[in-house]
């Protein structure tokens, strides 16, 4: 009887400190294993859009150092004497750390940008509904910011509205639709 006791306690300890639950081949747990070119996240059309007369993207890959986290990033960047315009898309691909999941992970990402992003402008920031598992925009201001999770995949938008020759902005784009497009690039593993 003590020996079944103890060794129900031994199961238990194992399985809660391993949290197969929070591992991507648990069934029902669907999480992404790569990132989409960010540079494909929209269309040439959209950029256009959004910087007039961009050059090509500014492609970036690169691996955290513990290899938990990839990330790719894609920037389009107009200057032309004072009328600077700016598009960064970027991906994040959070992994499984200790017992956290991928998902879990990459929910504490998302609060740090939005503790971030919040901290610096209060009332620009609002939620985005149907858009992802989460997201939020922070939209006042020239600088705009929208970061978007699904799953273990985090999308974060930051767009510098360009200005005319008059220095005023111009009409920006809607970073609620970029942010649906590049999420609906992310293909989640079943």
């Amino acid at each position: 009887m003590v020996w079944g006791l103890v060794m129900l306690c031994l199961a238990a300890m194992l399985v809660y400190q391993h949290s197969p639950w929070h591992r991507s081949w648990w069934p029902g747990r669907h999480e992404a294993s790569r990132l989409p070119s960010a540079c494909t996240a929209v269309t040439r059309a959209v950029v256009e859009r959004a910087v007039p007369d961009a050059g090509p993207g500014k492609a970036e890959d690169h691996t955290d150092s513990s290899l938990y986290t990839l990330r790719t990033s894609c920037t389009w960047t107009h200057i032309a004497e004072s009328r600077t315009g700016r598009l960064k898309i970027e991906y994040e691909l959070h992994r499984m750390v200790a017992t956290d999941g991928g998902i879990e992970v990459a929910k504490d990402a998302f609060r740090r940008h939005e503790g971030v992003y919040q901290r610096a402008n209060k009332q620009g920031q609002r939620p985005v509904d149907r858009l992802g598992d989460e997201a939020f925009v922070n939209d006042t201001g020239r600088i705009k910011h929208l970061a978007v999770r699904r799953a273990n995949v985090l999308v974060l938008v930051t767009y510098e509205v360009p200005l005319d020759r008059k220095g005023k902005a111009q009409p920006t784009v809607d970073l609620d639709a970029i942010g649906q497009t590049a999420i609906g690039k992310v293909h989640l593993d079943s």
